[in-house]
């Protein structure tokens, strides 16, 4: 995949921004809070039609305007589409694939994917689970339309369920759940095996990729009181499932919410056989962080048959001159990668056909090589 053409309007800082990039290497510098990291935000946008920010869609609007435009132009399995998402003051959006109307957010995630990495994914490391869940969800939605779509109906059951059970909170009226029980049971699991398998084969990319920049092992482990590291067909899954609910029920018709299901999953990351979240370094830490997000990439690519578009934000500046080598050299040539920094001489090494730009008050200036 490759991100042709880029043009927004009052997106952020940006009032008005229209550039082509290159097919591979693309590098935008400049000082802090000149637009840099906006100009990533507008192509991750394009790509899921949300902000990687956690924000509400009318605070990407520049205070000036009353709406604002994102345009993309991109190259997937050799044809070219066209994004287009307009933005309101009402919190409101419009998006358009090939000037026609998406009405479904649902329908729009896929076409165009990236892979962004930003000094926020720390906490994908270190953060509570609710960060690695959004890790898995994004790529295994942007991937496989058939878990995306289970994941709305089990998060449409779920909100049901739990509505439920405030309901019946200390009344220990079973009978109310029933109607929700089993799509919920049907719907968790599937979720549960689609993580399972998927899991599996990310803990091997990413093992890999940590070892080839770091000399540690890394690892990965779907956290499931279910799923106890051992393949189990889907009616074994969902009789364990459903034996572990009924040890549960009482608790949650006492709290009055779900307690069990992919809601509540978690990865256990470990670095040397040592648990990342409470006992690795900062540099560990952005390390195994840097390889989650490159077999991100990999698994995108066994998936798609082709690779993503590459976001790099603020990468380089707490790498050593051998890590940076290492990750630039990891896809040269194959994946379209922009990387954003302040200093451009800390960007190293540079292809001699990258095409870099220097980002100023929201405008990108084209920067000739010496």
């Amino acid at each position: 995949m490759n991100l042709i053409r880029l043009n927004t309007i009052n997106f952020r800082n940006i009032i008005d921004l229209d550039i082509q990039f290159n097919n591979g290497l693309n590098i935008l510098y400049g000082n802090n809070a000149q637009g840099k990291t906006n100009i990533l935000e507008a192509m991750y946008f394009t790509s899921t039609a949300k902000s990687f920010r956690n924000t509400h869609d009318e605070n990407l609007i520049h205070f000036s305007a009353d709406q604002a435009k994102v345009n993309a132009l991109v190259d997937t399995n050799s044809m070219q589409k066209e994004a287009c998402i307009k933005i309101f003051k009402n919190d409101s959006k419009k998006i358009y694939l090939n000037n026609n109307v998406i009405n479904r957010h649902a329908d729009f995630i896929g076409h165009f994917i990236v892979s962004l990495f930003c000094p926020e994914d720390l906490m994908i490391i270190k953060g509570d689970p609710s960060f690695r869940r959004r890790f898995l969800d994004i790529l295994f939605c942007q991937t496989d339309k058939w878990y995306l779509d289970n994941l709305i109906k089990y998060q449409r059951v779920l909100k049901q369920r739990n509505t439920v059970l405030k309901r019946i909170k200390n009344t220990h009226e079973q009978t109310w759940l029933e109607p929700w029980n089993d799509q919920y049971l049907q719907l968790a699991c599937t979720i549960m095996e689609k993580r399972s398998r998927s899991i599996r084969i990310l803990n091997e990319m990413a093992g890999r990729w940590h070892k080839r920049l770091n000399r540690e092992h890394l690892s990965i482990a779907y956290h499931n009181p279910v799923y106890t590291g051992e393949d189990l067909f889907a009616e074994e899954l969902q009789k364990a499932f459903q034996k572990r609910q009924q040890q549960v029920l009482h608790e949650e018709m006492e709290k009055g919410f779900t307690l069990l299901g992919p809601h509540r999953d978690d990865l256990d990351i470990y670095i040397d056989a040592i648990h990342t979240r409470h006992f690795s370094s900062q540099g560990q830490k952005r390390s195994a962080a840097i390889s989650l997000r490159l077999a991100e990439v990999e698994y995108i690519h066994s998936v798609m048959h082709e690779y993503p578009v590459l976001l790099l934000d603020d990468v380089f500046s707490e790498l050593d001159a051998e890590r940076k080598n290492k990750l630039i050299a990891v896809f040269d040539r194959k994946v379209q990668t922009f990387i954003t920094g302040t200093d451009l001489s800390q960007i190293h090494p540079l292809s001699q056909d990258a095409a870099i730009f220097k980002i100023q008050e929201g405008k990108a200036v084209p920067h000739k090589h010496d």
